[in-house]
């Protein structure tokens, strides 16, 4: 028999200055998504654009969704970047208010979807919602901002 409990959603904020209780320190991982992702970061980061703090990351099978929670502060852009593991063909992301309106979404054929959005003169509280259309496997999504 297996047994196990199950947490509710992850929710971070592009405020905060570490990540989510479930996020690992990706930025010290040796995990291949989070490897990637330093890859990723360190290109950025000669580009002016730095990680903000919030990561996220989960396990998903063909046909499942994830949402989580992003703040977004007045006058700042955010761009999020998701990697999937070798096991995920496509996955593709979608970001929404949080009142239901589709605001940015990345639908191509491949397995990390990027979204980029800013919020304009007031706060916005965000949904992210990621959904995986061909493979099996776990995820990492790092929020960036810059000039």
């Amino acid at each position: 028999m297996i047994a196990g409990c199950a947490g509710g959603s992850t929710q971070t904020s592009a405020r905060q200055a570490g990540r989510t209780p479930l996020a690992r320190d990706w930025e010290h991982s040796d995990d291949l998504n989070a490897v990637s992702m330093r890859a990723i970061a360190g290109r950025l980061r000669a580009a002016n654009v730095r990680p903000t703090g919030t990561s996220f990351e989960g396990f998903l099978t063909t046909g499942a969704r994830a949402t989580h929670r992003v703040e977004l502060p007045a006058s700042t852009c955010i761009t999020l970047l998701a990697i999937g593991s070798s096991g995920v063909h496509d996955m593709d992301a979608a970001l929404y208010s949080a009142e239901g309106e589709l605001l940015a979404t990345d639908a191509q054929s491949d397995p990390y979807p990027a979204i980029h959005l800013c919020s304009g003169n007031k706060a916005l509280t965000l949904y992210y919602a990621l959904q995986v259309y061909d493979g099996t496997g776990s995820y990492l999504v790092v929020a960036f901002n810059g000039t």
